[in-house]
Order: C-alpha cells, then structure tokens, then sequence
C-alpha cells in the first residue's frame, strides 16, 4: 500500500538522484576528456623532445661534412701536381738535377706548383714554353718529359676532378642535414595543443545525435591553428539501425557551420555496437586528374613516369618526370625520381629540400650519369595556394576563367649537376583552375614555331572540367598520323570549388 506521504520525500529523492547522475556523466565526460588530452599532450611533449635532440644531432653532423671547396681544390691540385712531376721525375729524369725541376715537388705550395696547374687547366696541356728557362736550357729529354708530364697531369686532373665531386657531393649532404634540421624544428613547433573547444559543441552535438537515432556517449572538439575543425565522437546506433557515416558528417556540419567528412580510413557506417567517429573540414577544393600517354615508335614502355598523390593533410602532389632517352633504362630512371618524390612528400618535406636530396642520390651512384626532368607541384585543396619545383620540362599551364598562363622552367634536368639553386614558384588559385602538365615529346610534336600559342588556341576550345577528355584531345594532337619519335605524356589535374549539397 503507497503511503501518499512518502510521495513528496521520494519525488525529491528521485530528483536529487537524476541530478546526481546528470552530474556524475557530465564530470565523467570532462574528466574522460581531460586525460585524453593529457594524454595526447604528454605523448607530444615527448615527440617534441625527441625531434629537438635529433635536429640537434643532425646539426652537428652536419658540420662534419662542411669543406672550404675552393681551398680543399687548390690543396688538391698543387697535390696531385706534385704528384704528376715526381712519377715524370722517376720515369724521365732519373738521377739527372740539372734543372732542379723535379724538386719542386717536395715544396707543394711554390708557385711554380699552382702556375702549372692552371696553365693546365686552360690549355689542356704543357708546352716546352710553359717550363722553367733552366729546363729549356739543360733537359735532354725535354720532348720525352713534357709528352710524360701531360700524361701524368691528365691522370692527376682526372682524380683531382673525381675527388673534387666527391668533396660537392659531402657539402650538399651537409646541407641536407641542416635542411632536415630545420624540418624537425619546424615539425616540433608545430604539435603544439589544438584549442579544445568541446564546451562548446557538446550539448549541441547530443541533440544532434539523438534527431539521428544514435546514443552520444561522449566527444572531444578542438580547433587548429588554421582555423579548421575537427572531432571525435563515440557513437552507437539505437536497435538495430544503421547511420552512414557521411549523414553524421552532414548534420553535425550544419550544426557547426561548417561542411565536414570522416576522415580517411574512419568508420563508414555507425551500427548498434559503439564506435569511434572521426570528422573533419571538407576541402574547399574537389580534385580530379585525366591522363593520356604513349611511348616512342619502337619501345615496349615509355620513359616516362608520373604521380598524382593525395596527402592526409588536405594536399595533392602532382609529378611527371622524363627518363633520359626512351625505353626500359629511361623508365627506370624516370621511376626511381618519382618513387622518391612520393616519399618525400609524404614525410612533409619541402619541394626545394626534396629536389636536392633526389639530385644528390641521382649524382652519387655510380655508373652512367643518367639526368631526368623534374615537374613537382604541391596544392593546398583548403586554399587553392600552389608551390611548384621545375627542372628541364617544359611549361606548365595553369588553366583558368582568366586566361592561360604558363610556368617556365629554366633549369637543367635533375641529377645533372652536383649542386643547383632550386627556386620554387607560389601561385593562388582565384577559382576552378586545371593544370596542365606535358612532356617536351609532346610539346615539340604540336605543329608551328610558337607552342605556347598553338597551346592556348587548343585549350580555349575545350573545357577544364573534363581532364580525360583534354588529355586525349592533346596526346592525339601530339601523336598526329605518324608514329612518336619520343614518349609522349600528358597530365591534367582539374579543381573545382565543391559546391554545397
């Protein structure tokens, strides 16, 4: 039998307890959050710490490998000069001193030493008035020693060049390091604490969740540097329903304001057994690529290779490098370029930085030197910003409602000389842009003297939003009715601004 006045008391209680409880959940939610941000900070101040003592070793490896190279080159020289006029000396002069000529060896800095290597260096040769007077007057065998004397300073340019090669290639290793060094730092001061701005989201995100028929068990939002948004909520559908993961995105996007998506490699599909949902900003730009490509008459493979990357961070990478030649060794040179590109630019390495380190392990190796051509662009899908790197292609063609323009490249082929200033160009898009990338077999396969006006004829004819279609259109221009004397290529990457569903 209910005692109606208990009722009053047991109202209360079971008030007090809802409230309690509320209470206890919501500090439960806070305390869940505060420790996995603690977590996540402790693990970043010690990633922080480890890539501070790492540049700081890099650092000073680096100076290990520094060399005045124009001081250690005349060392050389004078050395190996020395050296060509005693081997002349043992092979010629035997125990004649006449001229006193084989002596100077002994004395590596005379001036006699640094005149006859440059006298060397610009003629190519010693002739008998390059001597001393003394030897022109007392040698015997003066034809027989300075026929010996050139053969023996021809083998010691050869090593001094070999040496001098050697002595560039540890400078730019040097200043490799010094560039990782700088990417650590940069790395390190980049992870600091995104602003968590969980409070003011989370009431709004359990509403949101509840109009979709999914259980809220907790949240955590946080704000980078940029501005952009991101989240993880752990979610669980109601009975036996099941949520796309792109409808979650949708709706809590609206609530915020902003367009978001799962993250790449997150769940698809949110059922009755509770998971993780990451979410992000959608970039503002969407990327689509077409390409068209065929090798030269006579060849199995095309010497050419080529990348269109897409970044965790919300970037594209687009490269195209070709092989010198055509055929199996020029793909394989063409592909080493690019695997080392994508690599690269998935450690968030620079594009000057990574045109160096790919020059210096092109020049390094041994064998044949074999350049390639270099095409890299890096573009930011958030903000339409372009960086691009070129070296011995031809033009790059930036495609837009305003008109075409064209990025020259003025630079030698990669891998063809051991240092190079490497210069990137900075472009904006102001709207949906295509970028057009090409080997020169095509480039010289397009009929008239002005490509570029041929080009920009073709372009205006078609439109950029159909990239397969322009690579098509210009590889069969290129390829006309006779058959490629060279590999042809064609690249063309289209963005266009995503529009709102």
């Amino acid at each position: 039998m209910l005692d109606w006045n208990m009722l009053p008391g047991l109202v209360l209680a079971v008030c007090i307890g809802g409230a309690a409880g509320r209470m206890w959940g919501v500090g439960r939610q806070r305390r869940w959050r505060r420790s996995l941000a603690w977590r996540h900070r402790m693990r970043e101040v010690g990633l922080t710490q480890r890539m501070r003592e790492v540049s700081r070793c890099l650092h000073h490896l680096s100076y290990s490998f520094r060399d005045d190279l124009e001081k250690s080159y005349a060392r050389m020289s004078r050395e190996e000069a020395a050296a060509a006029l005693t081997s002349t000396a043992e092979q010629v002069c035997g125990t004649c001193g006449r001229c006193r000529v084989s002596q100077l060896a002994i004395q590596k800095d005379a001036y006699y030493l640094q005149y006859l290597t440059a006298v060397y260096r610009k003629n190519g040769a010693v002739h008998r008035e390059d001597m001393p007077q003394l030897f022109a007057e007392t040698c015997r065998e003066s034809g027989t020693y300075i026929e010996r004397l050139n053969h023996e300073m021809e083998r010691s340019q050869c090593q001094t060049d070999w040496k001098r090669r050697y002595l560039e290639s540890r400078q730019v290793a040097g200043e490799e390091l010094l560039e990782l060094e700088q990417f650590l730092l940069r790395m390190a001061d980049s992870l600091d604490k995104p602003t968590d701005v969980t409070d003011r989201w989370n009431r709004k995100l359990a509403e949101v969740c509840r109009g979709l028929h999914l259980e809220y068990r907790r949240g955590m939002v946080w704000e980078q540097e940029n501005g952009r948004l991101g989240m993880m909520l752990q979610i669980q559908a109601r009975g036996r329903r099941c949520v796309p993961a792109r409808s979650v995105a949708a709706a809590v996007g609206r609530v915020v304001g902003r367009e978001l998506r799962p993250v790449d490699g997150s769940r698809t599909i949110v059922h009755g057994e509770q998971c993780s949902l990451e979410l992000e900003e959608a970039p503002v730009y969407e990327f689509e690529a077409g390409i068209a490509r065929c090798p030269a008459a006579g060849s199995e493979i095309s010497g050419d290779n080529f990348s269109a990357l897409c970044l965790p961070d919300g970037k594209v990478t687009l490269c195209l490098s070709d092989g010198m030649g055509s055929g199996r060794q020029a793909w394989a040179e063409s592909d080493q370029v690019v695997e080392l590109c994508e690599h690269l630019m998935e450690a968030g390495i620079s594009l000057g930085t990574s045109a160096r380190m790919i020059n210096t392990a092109l020049v390094l190796r041994q064998g044949e030197q074999r350049p390639a051509t270099l095409d890299l662009h890096r573009i930011d899908l958030y903000t339409g910003a372009m960086e691009s790197l070129k070296r011995g292609t031809p033009p790059t063609i930036l495609w837009q409602k305003e008109g075409i323009r064209f990025l020259e490249s003025g630079q030698s082929p990669i891998g063809w000389a051991e240092t190079a200033a490497e210069e990137t160009v900075s472009t904006k898009f102001s709207g949906d842009t295509a970028v057009v990338l090409l080997t020169d077999g095509v480039l010289e396969a397009f009929p008239g003297e002005d490509k570029e006006e041929f080009l920009t004829a073709v372009l205006a004819r078609m439109s950029p939003s159909q990239p397969q279609d322009v690579a098509d259109a210009l590889l069969a221009l290129a390829r006309g009715s006779e058959p490629p004397r060279d590999d042809l290529t064609v690249i063309v990457a289209s963005f266009q601004k995503r529009t709102e569903e």
